[in-house]
Formats: C-alpha cells, structure tokens, sequence
C-alpha cells in the first residue's frame, strides 16, 4: 500500500457535503408530500435494463441516463463526456497516443463491460507491447440520441461480456427530427479548447405517411489533450481527424409493424510525434518515434418492430466490421538504423436477436415476459510486421529484437456465442418480482495459420467450449408519494478470451515468452443490490448499496518465473482466487423555487482481494458531482454550474513501493445554452480555477519515475462554444 503523492484531503469535504446536500434533498422531498398540487412526473423511461421501455422505476437495479441535449450542454466531442459528471464510471486513458479505453463500471472495466450501438455490440479491446493498442472508442457522440449505463452483472440479458455492466449506445431517429410536412435541417460548428477541436455537422431529415429518413456527416480535428502538469515535460505533439457518416431509414407498415435500417461509418486518423519516451528506459538511444494509427467501423443493421395489445416482438440483423491498423517508425541515433512496425487488428460481427414480450393475466397476477434468442458470430484477427533499414547503407532485415516478422500473437480465431433468456415481472399489487434466467453456448475455434504456426512452433492451441446459465431475482415495492425500495441479485460470467487462451508471443532479445494457458476457467461473478428512490413532480432521488464476489477473474500474461531449463522469462494469464467489490450511490434532483436547481451525484467504491485482503488497483476513489442550474423565467437561457469533488487516492497494491497515487481535487465547470429564433449558441469554461489534477484511472499502475505522467494530468483550464443552426 502505499501514500498519494499529495497532502490534499477531500475525504471530510465530500462525506459532509454529501451530508448537508442529502439533508436538504430529504426536506424538499418531505415538503413536496404536503403539496397536492404538485404535478405528477413519470420517471425516466429506459431499456437497458429490461430490454423493453420501462419508467426507471419500475427496474431492480441502477441506470445512469444522459441526454443529447446534456451532452451538447457540455460541449462533448468524445466519450469522455459522457462519464465527465457521472460518479461511480471511470475512462481509463491508454497512453497519450493511443487515447480513451474502454468504461470501468464501479471498478470493473475494459472488455468486462458490454458496449452496445442500437443493440450491437462493440468489439473487444486488445493491447501488446508499446506499439499496437486496439481500443473501443468507435462512436461519434453527436449521433448518439441517448447513453443508458446498467449497473453490476449483467449476464441474465447481455450474456458473456457483461461481467461488470452495460453501456448502451441508441442512435438519432429520423422520427425524433422530423414530422409528416416539417422537415428538418441543421447544421453546426464548434471549437473546444483543450484539444484545439473543431467540429462540423450537417444533418438533415424528412418524412411521410409511411416512409422517414435521416443523413449525417460529422467531421472533426484537433490535436493533443492539454495536461495541467506538463510545464516544461516534453510532449506527444499529435494531430487527429475523423469522418463520421451515418443513415437511418424507417418504413411504417401500418399494423404489420415498423421496418428500420441503419448506416454508419466512422474512420478516426490519428499522427502522433512521442517526445516524452525519448531519451528514457528502453528508448534511451532513440531519436525519433512517430505513430500513424487508423481505426474505421462500419456498421449495417435491419431492425423490424411490431406492437400488439398483448405481444411485441423485435427482430435485429446485423453486420459489423471494425479495422485498427497503427504504423510506427523508430530511429535510432547510436545504431543509425530506422525500424518500422505494423499492426493490424479487425473485428468482423453478423448476427441476429429476436425479443418478444407478452402480457398477460393469471387470475389476479399480471404478467409481463420478456424473452429472446440470440446469436453472434465474430472473426478476430491481429498481425503484426516489421523490419529494420539501416540508414547509411539501406540494408534490410526482418528480424527485429529477436522477432522475425510477420508474427501473429495469437491465431485467427472465431467465436460464436448463442443465448437464450427468459425475463418476467409478475405484478402483486404494489410489489414487483421480476425474475429471469439465460442460457449461453460460447464457442471459440482458432484457425491457425503459416504465420502463427511458424511463430509458435509446437503450441498449445486451445478450443473453448463454454456454456452458463445466469439466473437474476429482483423486487421492486412502491410506496405512496412516489418511493420505492428494490433490490436485486444477478450472477454473471465471461468466457475466457481468444487472446488469453491462445496467446504466443516470444521476444529473444529481452528473454521472455507468453504461453497459451487451456486451462483457463470462465469469470463469474454474483452481485447484490439494494435502494431507495424517488421520483415525484420535478424531484428525484436515490440510495443504493451493491456488494458483488468475483471468482476466477483472468489476469492477462502473469508472470510465472524462469523456465528452470532455459532460464527465459514466462508470462501466461490465470485465474485469480476471489474478490469483492462494494460501495454506495446517492443521487438526487431538486428544485429550488421557479428558477433553480439542484443535482448531484456520489459514489464511494471498496474493492479488496479476498485471500490477501489487499486492495483492488481498478476501483476508483470516492466522487461527488454538484450541479446549480439557472433558468431564468424571461429569458431563453440555461447556465449551469458543476463542481467535481474527488477524494485521494493512497489506498492500493503497491509491493514495491514504486507506485504513483493521487491527490484529491476539486474542479468546477460553466456552461451556458441561449436559444434564438432557429438558433442555439452553447458556451463553457472548464476547470475555471485551472486546478492540475491527475484522475485514478488514467495513472494507475504507473510509477512515480514515470517520464509520461505528467502528460496524464488532466487539462488545465480551457473553453468551447457551439452554435447550431435548425430549419
């Protein structure tokens, strides 16, 4: 364990701020009782947790929503900004060239989380050595109509990747834009200033009886993310790009139901200048390193929706690709030798689903079913090549640090997952049970070829065969004034990964090699959840508790030791023994007479190893999040203030002694939007008191010598503004 690299304390400041916020919640809440003519207020409507519209209180369990309207508020141009101001979800940065990861939810991260687009999943992550990283940051967001976050195991409904939760992704509608007679157009442009970002957007949309269309094209540009701490640290000097397209079609077919198909594509251009690594650890003699990293997805799906008093029913095909391709170049000074890598990573997914859902009686008991079948099936492939050019000479050699190119770290592989779930919330009066169950087939095949065969002579080669079933119980009771309380239990899984199961790597020059382990067993987890919420005229609020035990999670390449005959270096991933995680989550929203209000969020996460009782690196520091808006009655404007609260973090596995923790902070935001006559201009200073911070997530596991932590402090202060034109 070791001590955070600074003396500022927030622990105190957040708990009795959380305190004092909770007790005014409770006495504006306890006032609105007594006012009957308080309008009603339906609570938010979500899908992620059911897989059907269902008002957020009616679910067992935690969903987290955020608006497209809040993130243009926040002048978003990543998915960053989705996260900025919800405690208790973490994105971790991979480096400064490679960018964002992928979500932790309530400690758990990378490919245990589901990233779902209109119900399609989003490839896994994979990353080797300092040159290929292949992450999950593949959607524009000024596509995106809504996020929903699914807290805790997901499984019962999402099947093996949902370990630690879901983040669903639901597109614009054509419908939403435009009405039979009313078309719409829009356009935009906007400039945020801790990358330099300039973004563009035409969007446009029409519609008839039967028939609505919609078209857009997203670009952007910018260079690197700002670092509060960099001060005279050399840095990544990076410019980006990126083209967004994206069409969505829907034919009505009258009582036949609803036709819907859908085009995307996304290409992200990245060309990065590293300045920071030069000079240091294994790169102390090079000169020169750039990176020129690629990363599209294209996506084409065909939804059909029906809907009948007593039956729905949903059908969902799909085709989807996703390439990284990341070209870096290395100098040498002392050896005078220039070295090229190469890799290549793509993700290939068809599949269907097809969810129905069923009212109906039975006597005084009514029931809503919800059941499924689905199927995926995904081509993984990863390659990476090299060579070496002597620059005086121009000799060539494919053989680089004992390596001889083109090598594959594990083979093509591909995996189908089939599942089949069932999900009913049986009504008792005002008690809820909902209970459900799901059954998963995961098979993964490998497909070796010359390339892997010749890299990793005699290996192991590894077949999986999985198969889980994952029941979920969970209640909800409705009290009068709007509360509820619900709880919840939900086991999941997650299949051991191609990349873990069949991994080869071997590097002679630095003495080590990575073995494919068959013995690698499934991930589960089991997860309790219980709350208190409530939601009456303009006012929310929640309480919620979740403990969840973790078995077998895989740790990817451990090392094991020398091989006693050779005395090479092995790393193989294994299971671990058992863990747990554990926390609370309070979030509220209140008025504060005709022109304010207030709204804010914590959560505090433990997460500890239940053989050594050390802690869990991966889980974040407790976070509060305040919010004041203004809506001033004469004027068509809306500001907000936010102040993010986050407690150090000194409280982690450090054995050796050698790891960086974090200070607390705090940080406040402005944001305004004022609407005009076919017009909305949207403004924002960050970080108003330019506070150098570091986040957790982004740090973790770094040590203190470290010469790129630095550039991972967050921005320091900076603007943006927006204007959107609409016809």
């Amino acid at each position: 364990m070791n001590s955070s690299t600074g003396s500022h304390r927030l622990s105190w400041q957040i708990y009795i701020t959380s305190i004092v916020c909770l007790s005014s919640t409770q006495l504006a809440l306890a006032q609105a009782d007594t006012d009957t003519n308080e309008p009603a207020q339906l609570a938010p409507v979500v899908v992620v947790a059911t897989k059907t519209a269902r008002p957020v209180g009616d679910v067992a369990g935690s969903v987290t929503v955020v608006e497209a309207y809040q993130l243009a508020d926040r002048l978003s141009i990543d998915i960053a900004d989705i996260v900025r101001y919800t405690p208790g979800i973490a994105l971790p940065r991979s480096t400064t060239r490679f960018g964002w990861d992928s979500y932790s939810l309530r400690g758990v991260g990378g490919n245990r989380v589901a990233i779902e687009v209109d119900g399609i999943p989003v490839g896994g992550r994979f990353e080797i050595g300092n040159y290929s990283n292949a992450g999950r940051d593949v959607v524009d967001i000024d596509l995106l109509q809504r996020v929903e976050v699914l807290y805790g195991p997901a499984s019962t409904l999402y099947g093996s990747d949902a370990l630690g939760g879901v983040v669903a992704y639901y597109t614009l509608d054509p419908g939403s834009l435009a009405s039979v007679g009313d078309p719409y157009l829009a356009a935009s442009a906007g400039f945020r200033g801790d990358q330099d970002a300039l973004n563009a957007r035409l969007s446009g949309a029409w519609a008839t009886e039967r028939l609505a269309a919609m078209l857009s094209w997203q670009r952007r540009r910018g260079e690197q993310r700002d670092a509060s701490a960099a001060g005279s640290t050399a840095q990544d000097h990076q410019e980006w790009d990126s083209d967004s397209l994206f069409g969505k079609f829907n034919w009505e077919l009258g009582e036949q139901g609803r036709l819907t198909a859908t085009v995307e594509q996304r290409q992200r251009q990245t060309d990065t200048d590293i300045q920071s690594l030069l000079g240091n650890g294994r790169f102390r003699s090079t000169s020169l390193l750039l990176g020129d990293d690629e990363q599209q997805r294209q996506r084409l799906s065909v939804r059909y929706a029906f809907e009948g008093p007593k039956f729905d029913g949903r059908v969902l095909l799909f085709d989807q690709d996703t390439e990284t391709r990341q070209l870096s170049i290395e100098e040498r000074a002392s050896l005078d030798v220039r070295r090229t890598r190469l890799f290549e990573f793509d993700q290939h997914t068809t599949g269907v689903e097809f969810n129905a859902t069923s009212r109906f009686d039975t006597g005084s008991v009514s029931h809503t079913l919800t059941y499924g079948i689905e199927m995926a099936r995904t081509r993984t492939s990863e390659l990476r090549s090299g060579f070496q050019t002597t620059l005086a000479g121009g000799d060539y050699t494919n053989l680089l640090l004992g390596e001889v190119f083109p090598v594959r770290d594990f083979p093509v592989s591909r995996d189908v997952e089939a599942g089949v779930f069932v999900h009913d919330e049986i009504q008792l009066g005002n008690l809820t049970l909902i209970p459900a169950l799901r059954y998963d087939d995961y098979r993964l095949r490998p497909r070796p070829d010359t390339v892997y065969l010749e890299d990793n002579p005699g290996a192991d080669i590894v077949a999986i065969d999985e198969s889980q079933a994952t029941p979920r119980l969970g209640a909800v009771y409705k009290f009068g004034g709007g509360w509820s309380v619900f709880g919840q239990y939900a086991r999941g899984f997650r299949a051991p990964p191609f990349a873990d199961a069949n991994i080869g790597l071997d590097i002679p020059l630095f003495n080590i090699r990575a073995l494919p382990n068959p013995d690698l067993d499934s991930e589960t987890s089991q997860g309790f959840e219980i709350g208190l919420r409530r939601f009456a005229g303009s006012d929310e609020f929640s309480l919620t508790a979740h403990y969840t035990d973790y078995e077998n999670f895989i740790e990817s390449r451990a090392f094991l030791g020398p091989d006693p005959a050779t005395g090479v270096l092995l790393f193989q991933s294994r299971n671990l023994g058992e863990a747990r995680i554990y926390g609370a989550e309070v979030r509220w929203r209140q008025r504060l007479g005709r022109t304010l209000g207030l709204h804010g969020a914590l959560a505090w996460t433990r997460g500890e190893n239940e053989l050594t009782g050390e802690p869990i690196n991966m889980v974040d520091p407790a976070e509060l999040v305040l919010g004041l808006d203004w809506h001033p009655n004469k004027l068509p404007l809306t500001a907000q203030l936010s102040w993010t609260l986050v407690d150090r973090q000194d409280r982690f596995t450090d054995p050796d002694d050698e790891l960086v923790g974090t200070a607390g902070f705090g940080v406040v935001d402005v944001t305004a939007r004022y609407s005009l006559p076919g017009a909305t201009v949207r403004a924002g200073v960050f970080n108003v008191f330019d506070k150098v911070h570091w986040r957790w997530s982004s740090v973790r596991g770094v040590p203190v010598d470290d010469p790129t932590r630095p550039l991972l402090s967050e921005p320091g202060r900076y603007a943006g503004v927006s204007l959107l034109f609409e016809w």
